[in-house]
């Protein structure tokens, strides 16, 4: 059985990737190399999207759908013709922000059209739950804390509050664990709700998987979950080792377009490791120059003004066009990567290897490495784990083979 996901940002997509192809922290442990496929979809707001070719032997196609930043009615005509483009016999999986950023009520209420589809972005490890259908971090709903600073808009109050043309209806934590799941999503499927369910542990999201797929569901919520639907469809005799493609032997660029306050920390980390950080003002972005052509980081100083976010990531793009010279790539924040590999040329990638979660290391079909990372992920040595990674992934020089 083979898994279609429709993503809303490059990182997201990248995360579900990562899960799917059964990739733990380091280097393809369980995967096999070109197993998953990870698809840009054309980012024009005007022309509909060029399909990737999605029949075919890969585990899973995951498809950015370039979404996230689109308006509502653009975002909901082309979760329709991705929809519609939904390899026969494959599940269908919907990854969306952990922070509900994006138009979660266009697409869902899309999806909706089409069939039945439960809800839940949890995502446990970071400490982000669903309780009484709020989204919770680390036990603070998600419109108390500081996660939507760089947004133009408040958070809601509830998943509800996000979702007002979908018909939500809350499937409590009790209902989850009771053992009725099954019954309760297909009763709402019937009357064509949205289920929104609770969770707070791995174990809750593989209950969530397993009923959803018992009723013909459609999945919809963030990486963890995509992982539960993975657990649900793989056994250890369908695992196998993995076989890593050729990877180039060149230095890295690191380009930052993330307003997370964390990162500060996470660049004196790297400037250990001897690599120069360059941080420029929004303003000097078009004019500047690392100047060198070995490895370097370039992050954008300074608070973001939402309103200018579009204009700086098309600086940042523009700027890694012109300074990348053939170097392997991270990119952090889902934008600032999609931009970056768009103005690169760069429509597919393969994931091989995670740093940590939700850090993913993928390999383009010319063995150029590609970081990605949401910008709210990671501890202070996130960039260091990933610049780990990617050298163990040069200095294994495997042979080459075809993607």
């Amino acid at each position: 059985m083979s898994t279609y996901v429709i993503a809303d940002d490059l990182s997201g997509a990248a995360e579900a990737a990562a899960v799917l192809a059964g990739l733990d922290a380091g280097i393809a442990q369980n995967a096999q190399a070109g197993s998953v496929s990870l698809e840009l979809i054309s980012s024009g707001h005007t022309a509909p999207p060029a399909l990737p070719a999605l029949a075919g032997p890969a585990t899973a196609t995951v498809v950015d759908s370039g979404n996230r930043h689109l308006t509502a009615p653009e975002a909901a005509a082309r979760m329709r013709l991705l929809l519609a483009a939904r390899p026969a016999g494959s599940d269908v999986f919907l990854k969306f922000d952990s922070l509900l950023r994006g138009n979660l009520d266009a697409e869902l209420a899309a999806a909706l059209e089409t069939g039945p589809v439960a809800f839940c972005p949890a995502l446990p490890h970071l400490g982000r739950t669903v309780r009484n259908g709020v989204l919770e971090i680390k036990g603070t709903p998600l419109h108390l804390s500081t996660l939507w600073q760089a947004e133009p808009t408040e958070p809601g109050h509830s998943l509800a509050a996000h979702l007002p043309d979908t018909s939500p209806a809350v499937v409590p934590l009790g209902t989850v664990r009771g053992g009725e799941l099954a019954g309760v999503l297909s009763g709402l499927a019937s009357e064509g709700q949205l289920a929104v369910c609770d969770a707070e542990t791995e174990d809750d999201l593989d209950m969530i998987a397993a009923a959803a797929l018992s009723q013909g569901v459609v999945l919809a919520g963030a990486s963890s979950l995509a992982a539960a639907l993975r657990r649900s469809r793989v056994t250890p005799s369908n695992v196998s080792p993995a076989s890593l493609p050729y990877v180039k032997d060149c230095p890295v660029l690191f380009i930052l377009g993330t307003a997370s306050p964390s990162l500060r920390a996470q660049l004196a980390e790297l400037e250990l490791t001897g690599i120069p950080v360059h941080r420029v003002q929004p303003a000097d972005i078009p004019s500047f120059d690392p100047g060198c052509e070995g490895p370097t980081a370039i992050v954008v100083e300074g608070a973001v003004d939402p309103s200018r976010s579009d204009a700086i990531v098309k600086s940042l793009a523009e700027l890694a066009r012109r300074s990348q010279a053939g170097r392997h790539l991270v990119l952090s924040g889902g934008e600032t990567a999609r931009a970056v590999l768009d103005a690169l040329g760069i429509s597919t990638l393969h994931p091989i290897a995670q740093a940590h979660p939700g850090a993913v290391v993928s390999v383009t079909g010319d063995g150029r490495l590609v970081a990605t990372r949401p910008g709210s992920f990671g501890d202070r040595h996130s960039l260091t784990q990933i610049l780990t990674t990617m050298q163990a992934l040069v200095a294994t020089k495997p042979g080459k083979v075809s993607l």
